[in-house]
């Protein structure tokens, strides 16, 4: 299954609307940029300095939180790893935010195929399930508390205004429709599934959806004792966000400092604009604009909005030669290199090696090793993927100014002693397992060999 999904978003890739939606956004992009002043976002940027590193571990609580809840949401006799839950989350996320529209429908059924062979694929997807409806309360109960500071704490333009009391009422829709589905108990899959079984659809999937029906509405019943600690970890995805701003915005606007209350509507903002803008892939643009706009109301400037726009998008993204390549992009490149060469990696991290200008994949497996010839076509298929998603890698890579990635081939236990090390010295794994992409080079000694294209 999970190949079939890969595949699909493979063959799919952008839409002719993503497409478009992709270049309105690289205009807005740029539009903001101009507007807000290409100095004073550098100059923004560049007060950050290392206050970039603590930005980068407080987003690593927000997957770390999602993760955790997911697995509390799966009942026994099951039982979901959290570096399991982790890995699965950062990938499909990475899918979804590639892919517009569809991304959603392709990204939340891979994290459960991602660890079919770790737990049941409809226990995962039935927590998975579980953990998404208590998200999506959360979502809702932020931004409407968000929405009505915004509205009570500030003056604003009648436009913006306008959209925060229609945010309110559709939050207060969506929320009431919600809780009727739930008390009311409505077989709506199960219902559909039917239906479409007297129309040719396969008797097994009427009963998919009559086991996934019974383990949603069965939960509370079940475990009760769990939903507290459920909502806390989704909270703490929000409340990670908010500190994220306030971090970033004491650094970049010394002139102007936020406070928790200006950090927790712009917040509130960005989960508006992600639910609303999700067909357009990586919000380009959207979130400059938004933010900016915003950011003005709030007392800063509109350089401020977009420098900190810029600065959340910038921390998953590492850079050579001027490629400014993505972790998504590295992700879902990775992970159609397995599917072309046959094989399946069981972690792997990339460093951004400045000297050798080249990416070096630190990979690890689970068992038997590839053969020369799955070497080979994966190595090719992970650098016309990676030229696919990103234009200026593309370009770096026939200008010779960009290596070839390599592969180090990783001793067995790897990633768990780099886990277990960092605990050791950290206290906490949280910045250890967000860095998928990175700078830093690995151990020597943990490399058995290296693979390099012939």
């Amino acid at each position: 299954m999970t190949e079939s999904l890969l595949k699909g978003s493979k063959k799919k890739g952008l839409t002719p609307f993503g497409v478009i939606s992709l270049l309105v956004g690289l205009a807005l992009f740029g539009y903001f940029v101009r507007k807000a002043g290409f100095n004073q976002i550098l100059e923004g940027i560049g007060r950050l300095g290392a206050g970039f590193l603590l930005v980068i571990a407080i987003s690593a609580i927000r997957q770390v939180a999602r993760s955790i809840a997911w697995t509390l949401c799966m009942e026994p006799p099951m039982r979901l790893r959290f570096r399991d839950a982790f890995r699965a989350r950062v990938m499909g996320d990475a899918i979804g935010n590639i892919l517009p529209f569809a991304g959603f429908l392709v990204s939340e059924p891979a994290k459960p195929a991602l660890i079919r062979d770790r737990v049941p694929l409809m226990a995962g997807f039935s927590a998975l399930a579980i953990e998404n409806i208590f998200y999506a309360l959360s979502v809702a109960l932020f931004t409407f508390s968000g929405m009505v500071a915004l509205l009570l704490s500030f003056t604003l333009p009648k436009g913006l205004r306008v959209v925060s009391i229609i945010t309110l009422v559709v939050i207060a829709m969506v929320v009431a429709l919600g809780a009727a589905l739930i008390m009311k108990r409505l077989k709506f899959i199960s219902g559909t599934a039917g239906f479409l079984h007297r129309r040719g659809l396969n008797a097994k999937w009427v009963e998919k959806g009559r086991t996934l029906e019974e383990r949603i509405y069965g939960f509370y019943q079940r475990n009760s004792a769990r939903f507290i600690p459920i909502l806390l970890l989704e909270a703490c995805f929000h409340l990670a966000g908010a500190a994220e701003i306030y971090v970033t915005l004491s650094f970049i606007s010394p002139d102007q400092p936020p406070t928790f209350l200006t950090a927790f509507i712009l917040e509130s903002v960005n989960r508006v604009i992600t639910v609303a803008f999700k067909f357009i892939p990586l919000r380009m643009g959207v979130d400059e604009a938004g933010t900016g706009r915003v950011s003005k109301v709030l007392q800063f400037t509109m350089a401020t909005g977009v420098t900190l726009a810029i600065v959340r998008k910038g921390r998953d993204v590492t850079n050579i030669t001027g490629e400014k390549l993505h972790v998504n992009q590295v992700i879902q490149a990775m992970a159609q290199a397995q599917i072309a060469a046959g094989i399946a990696v069981q972690h792997f991290r990339v460093c951004a090696d400045v000297e050798k200008s080249l990416y070096a994949f630190s990979v690890e497996f689970d068992g038997l090793l590839p053969d020369q010839k799955q070497w080979s076509r994966m190595l090719e298929e992970l650098d016309n993927c990676l030229r696919g998603l990103n234009v200026e890698y593309a370009q770096k890579r026939d200008s010779h100014r960009l290596g070839a990635p390599i592969f180090n081939v990783m001793k067995p236990g790897w990633f768990e002693r780099k886990a277990s090390s960092t605990i050791e010295h950290s206290g906490r794994d949280v910045q250890f397992k967000a860095q998928l992409l990175s700078s830093a080079s690995e151990d020597s000694s943990e490399i058995l060999f290296v693979v390099e294209s012939t």
